[in-house]
Protein backbone atom coordinates (compact mmCIF):
# COMPACT_ATOMS: atom_id res chain seq x y z
CA UNK A 1 0.00 0.00 0.00
CA UNK A 2 2.90 2.35 0.75
CA UNK A 3 4.10 1.79 -2.81
CA UNK A 4 0.72 2.89 -4.16
CA UNK A 5 0.77 6.01 -1.99
CA UNK A 6 4.23 6.85 -3.32
CA UNK A 7 3.01 6.31 -6.87
CA UNK A 8 0.06 8.62 -6.25
CA UNK A 9 2.45 11.31 -5.06
CA UNK A 10 4.51 10.88 -8.23
CA UNK A 11 1.36 11.02 -10.36
CA UNK A 12 0.35 14.30 -8.70
CA UNK A 13 3.82 15.66 -9.42
CA UNK A 14 3.59 14.49 -13.04
CA UNK A 15 0.23 16.20 -13.49
CA UNK A 16 1.65 19.44 -12.09
CA UNK A 17 4.58 19.15 -14.47
CA UNK A 18 2.23 18.55 -17.40
CA UNK A 19 0.17 21.61 -16.45
CA UNK A 20 3.33 23.72 -16.31
CA UNK A 21 4.51 22.30 -19.65
CA UNK A 22 1.24 23.27 -21.35
CA UNK A 23 1.40 26.79 -19.94
CA UNK A 24 4.77 27.27 -21.65
CA UNK A 25 3.72 25.60 -24.89
CA UNK A 26 3.39 27.98 -27.87
CA UNK A 27 0.23 27.64 -29.96
CA UNK A 28 -0.51 29.13 -33.38
CA UNK A 29 -4.31 28.92 -33.55
CA UNK A 30 -4.18 29.78 -37.26
CA UNK A 31 -2.27 26.54 -37.90
CA UNK A 32 -4.69 23.54 -37.86
CA UNK A 33 -1.93 21.14 -36.87
CA UNK A 34 -0.72 23.26 -33.96
CA UNK A 35 -4.27 23.95 -32.86
CA UNK A 36 -5.22 20.24 -32.83
CA UNK A 37 -2.06 19.29 -30.92
CA UNK A 38 -2.75 21.83 -28.19
CA UNK A 39 -6.41 20.85 -27.95
CA UNK A 40 -5.55 17.16 -27.54
CA UNK A 41 -2.98 18.01 -24.87
CA UNK A 42 -5.58 20.01 -22.97
CA UNK A 43 -8.00 17.07 -23.15
CA UNK A 44 -5.27 14.77 -21.83
CA UNK A 45 -4.47 17.20 -19.00
CA UNK A 46 -8.07 17.54 -17.81
CA UNK A 47 -8.78 13.82 -17.93
CA UNK A 48 -5.52 12.98 -16.18
CA UNK A 49 -6.53 15.15 -13.23
CA UNK A 50 -9.88 13.33 -13.07
CA UNK A 51 -8.10 9.95 -13.15
CA UNK A 52 -5.86 11.08 -10.29
CA UNK A 53 -8.92 12.01 -8.23
CA UNK A 54 -10.56 8.63 -8.90
CA UNK A 55 -7.43 6.66 -8.07
CA UNK A 56 -7.10 8.50 -4.76
CA UNK A 57 -10.54 7.08 -3.98
CA UNK A 58 -9.35 3.67 -5.27
CA UNK A 59 -12.08 3.77 -7.89
CA UNK A 60 -10.30 1.38 -10.23
CA UNK A 61 -12.83 0.71 -12.98
CA UNK A 62 -13.91 4.33 -13.44
CA UNK A 63 -10.24 5.25 -13.78
CA UNK A 64 -9.80 2.62 -16.49
CA UNK A 65 -12.85 3.91 -18.36
CA UNK A 66 -11.24 7.37 -18.51
CA UNK A 67 -7.91 5.89 -19.56
CA UNK A 68 -9.38 4.49 -22.78
CA UNK A 69 -9.96 7.88 -24.48
CA UNK A 70 -6.58 9.00 -23.11
CA UNK A 71 -4.92 6.26 -25.15
CA UNK A 72 -6.87 7.27 -28.25
CA UNK A 73 -5.85 10.91 -27.78
CA UNK A 74 -2.23 9.88 -27.32
CA UNK A 75 -2.22 7.88 -30.57
CA UNK A 76 -3.76 10.78 -32.49
CA UNK A 77 -1.34 13.22 -30.88
CA UNK A 78 1.58 11.10 -32.08
CA UNK A 79 0.11 10.99 -35.59
CA UNK A 80 -0.30 14.78 -35.60
CA UNK A 81 3.33 15.27 -34.58
CA UNK A 82 4.51 12.75 -37.21
CA UNK A 83 2.33 13.74 -40.16
CA UNK A 84 1.65 17.35 -41.25
CA UNK A 85 -1.28 16.18 -43.39
CA UNK A 86 -3.20 14.47 -40.59
CA UNK A 87 -4.63 17.64 -39.01
CA UNK A 88 -7.19 18.16 -41.76
CA UNK A 89 -8.08 14.46 -41.80
CA UNK A 90 -8.63 14.62 -38.04
CA UNK A 91 -10.80 17.74 -38.32
CA UNK A 92 -12.84 16.12 -41.09
CA UNK A 93 -13.88 13.32 -38.71
CA UNK A 94 -16.54 15.62 -37.28
CA UNK A 95 -18.22 15.99 -40.66
CA UNK A 96 -19.34 12.37 -40.64
CA UNK A 97 -21.11 12.89 -37.32
CA UNK A 98 -22.67 16.14 -38.54
CA UNK A 99 -23.96 14.31 -41.60
CA UNK A 100 -25.70 11.72 -39.41
CA UNK A 101 -27.44 14.37 -37.31
CA UNK A 102 -28.49 16.49 -40.28
CA UNK A 103 -29.79 13.47 -42.20
CA UNK A 104 -31.89 12.45 -39.21
CA UNK A 105 -33.32 15.97 -38.94
CA UNK A 106 -34.03 16.50 -42.64
CA UNK A 107 -35.50 13.04 -43.21
CA UNK A 108 -37.28 13.06 -39.83
CA UNK A 109 -36.07 9.53 -39.10
CA UNK A 110 -37.44 7.53 -36.15
CA UNK A 111 -34.47 8.78 -34.14
CA UNK A 112 -35.41 12.41 -34.79
CA UNK A 113 -39.20 12.12 -34.76
CA UNK A 114 -40.71 13.83 -31.72
CA UNK A 115 -37.20 14.26 -30.33
CA UNK A 116 -36.73 17.75 -28.85
CA UNK A 117 -32.96 17.53 -29.41
CA UNK A 118 -33.57 17.65 -33.16
CA UNK A 119 -36.21 20.39 -33.14
CA UNK A 120 -33.75 23.24 -33.57
CA UNK A 121 -31.99 21.42 -36.41
CA UNK A 122 -35.26 20.77 -38.22
CA UNK A 123 -35.93 24.51 -38.34
CA UNK A 124 -32.66 25.51 -39.98
CA UNK A 125 -31.27 22.65 -42.09
CA UNK A 126 -32.50 21.91 -45.61
CA UNK A 127 -32.19 19.12 -48.14
CA UNK A 128 -29.62 21.30 -49.90
CA UNK A 129 -27.55 21.41 -46.70
CA UNK A 130 -27.75 17.63 -46.49
CA UNK A 131 -26.67 17.16 -50.12
CA UNK A 132 -23.77 19.59 -49.70
CA UNK A 133 -22.50 17.85 -46.56
CA UNK A 134 -22.87 14.41 -48.16
CA UNK A 135 -20.68 15.58 -51.01
CA UNK A 136 -18.11 17.01 -48.61
CA UNK A 137 -17.92 13.79 -46.58
CA UNK A 138 -17.59 11.76 -49.78
CA UNK A 139 -14.75 14.01 -50.94
CA UNK A 140 -12.95 13.67 -47.61
CA UNK A 141 -12.79 9.90 -48.02
CA UNK A 142 -13.20 7.18 -45.39
CA UNK A 143 -12.22 7.77 -41.78
CA UNK A 144 -8.92 6.20 -40.70
CA UNK A 145 -9.43 3.60 -37.97
CA UNK A 146 -7.64 3.93 -34.65
CA UNK A 147 -5.96 0.58 -35.31
CA UNK A 148 -4.49 1.97 -38.53
CA UNK A 149 -3.31 5.13 -36.77
CA UNK A 150 -1.68 2.99 -34.08
CA UNK A 151 0.03 0.91 -36.76
CA UNK A 152 1.30 3.98 -38.59
CA UNK A 153 2.68 5.54 -35.40
CA UNK A 154 4.25 2.36 -34.01
CA UNK A 155 1.79 2.29 -31.10
CA UNK A 156 -0.03 -0.99 -31.72
CA UNK A 157 1.18 -2.17 -28.30
CA UNK A 158 -0.88 0.67 -26.75
CA UNK A 159 -3.90 -0.31 -28.85
CA UNK A 160 -3.85 -4.07 -28.28
CA UNK A 161 -3.15 -4.14 -24.58
CA UNK A 162 -4.53 -1.20 -22.58
CA UNK A 163 -7.00 0.21 -25.14
CA UNK A 164 -8.63 -3.13 -25.98
CA UNK A 165 -8.29 -4.33 -22.38
CA UNK A 166 -10.35 -1.38 -21.10
CA UNK A 167 -13.13 -2.01 -23.62
CA UNK A 168 -15.15 -4.13 -21.16
CA UNK A 169 -15.53 -1.52 -18.40
CA UNK A 170 -16.19 1.15 -21.03
CA UNK A 171 -19.08 -0.75 -22.64
CA UNK A 172 -20.80 -2.50 -19.73
CA UNK A 173 -19.68 -5.93 -20.94
CA UNK A 174 -21.11 -8.90 -19.08
CA UNK A 175 -17.57 -9.91 -18.09
CA UNK A 176 -17.63 -6.94 -15.70
CA UNK A 177 -20.25 -8.72 -13.57
CA UNK A 178 -17.40 -10.75 -12.07
CA UNK A 179 -16.09 -7.53 -10.52
CA UNK A 180 -19.32 -6.83 -8.66
CA UNK A 181 -19.53 -9.85 -6.36
CA UNK A 182 -17.56 -12.27 -4.24
CA UNK A 183 -18.42 -15.73 -2.97
CA UNK A 184 -18.05 -16.36 0.75
CA UNK A 185 -19.16 -19.63 2.35
CA UNK A 186 -21.04 -20.43 -0.86
CA UNK A 187 -22.95 -17.16 -0.52
CA UNK A 188 -22.83 -14.51 -3.27
CA UNK A 189 -22.17 -11.07 -1.84
CA UNK A 190 -22.37 -7.87 -3.86
CA UNK A 191 -19.29 -5.67 -3.48
CA UNK A 192 -18.26 -2.20 -4.71
CA UNK A 193 -17.45 -2.44 -8.42
CA UNK A 194 -13.82 -3.47 -8.93
CA UNK A 195 -12.92 -3.62 -5.25
CA UNK A 196 -11.81 -7.23 -5.72
CA UNK A 197 -9.10 -6.14 -8.15
CA UNK A 198 -7.18 -3.63 -6.07
CA UNK A 199 -3.91 -5.17 -7.26
CA UNK A 200 -4.62 -3.43 -10.59
CA UNK A 201 -4.43 0.04 -9.00
CA UNK A 202 -0.63 0.47 -9.32
CA UNK A 203 -0.37 -0.60 -13.01
CA UNK A 204 -3.41 1.52 -13.87
CA UNK A 205 -1.77 4.51 -12.22
CA UNK A 206 1.53 3.79 -13.98
CA UNK A 207 -0.23 3.77 -17.34
CA UNK A 208 -1.91 7.09 -16.59
CA UNK A 209 1.51 8.57 -15.76
CA UNK A 210 3.04 7.00 -18.85
CA UNK A 211 0.51 8.71 -21.13
CA UNK A 212 1.07 12.25 -19.88
CA UNK A 213 4.87 11.90 -19.80
CA UNK A 214 5.02 10.41 -23.30
CA UNK A 215 2.57 13.04 -24.57
CA UNK A 216 4.87 15.74 -23.22
CA UNK A 217 7.90 13.97 -24.68
CA UNK A 218 6.66 13.64 -28.26
CA UNK A 219 5.28 17.19 -28.21
CA UNK A 220 8.57 18.58 -26.89
CA UNK A 221 10.42 16.73 -29.63
CA UNK A 222 8.05 18.18 -32.25
CA UNK A 223 8.30 21.71 -30.79
CA UNK A 224 12.06 21.41 -30.16
CA UNK A 225 11.71 22.06 -26.43
CA UNK A 226 14.22 20.64 -23.97
CA UNK A 227 12.46 18.91 -21.05
CA UNK A 228 14.73 15.86 -20.93
CA UNK A 229 16.07 16.30 -17.40
CA UNK A 230 12.64 16.87 -15.87
CA UNK A 231 11.22 13.86 -17.69
CA UNK A 232 14.13 11.70 -16.61
CA UNK A 233 13.44 12.42 -12.94
CA UNK A 234 9.73 11.73 -13.29
CA UNK A 235 10.36 8.50 -15.19
CA UNK A 236 12.63 7.02 -12.53
CA UNK A 237 9.63 5.83 -10.54
CA UNK A 238 8.41 3.97 -13.63
CA UNK A 239 11.75 2.33 -14.27
CA UNK A 240 12.24 4.43 -17.41
CA UNK A 241 15.95 4.88 -16.82
CA UNK A 242 17.01 4.00 -20.35
CA UNK A 243 18.70 6.96 -21.97
CA UNK A 244 16.35 9.57 -23.43
CA UNK A 245 17.32 11.78 -26.33
CA UNK A 246 17.77 15.52 -25.90
CA UNK A 247 14.00 16.10 -25.95
CA UNK A 248 13.17 13.31 -23.56
CA UNK A 249 11.99 10.63 -26.01
CA UNK A 250 12.69 7.04 -25.04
Amino acid sequence: MNNFINLLSSFTESNLFFQSFLEKLPCDVSDPRDFCINCLLEMIRGTSISIESLLKKKSLKDSQVLLRPQIERFIKLKKLCDDPNFAQIYINETQGNRLKYIRNAVENTPEAKDNPLYDSLKKVVTKEDLASLQEEVKKNGPEISLWELARQTGLLHEYYLPYRFYSDPSHAASAELDDCFSVTNREIILIPYGSNQQEELPPTLMLAMHIILEAASITAQFKKMDIAERLRKLRVIQGHTNQPDQNGSR
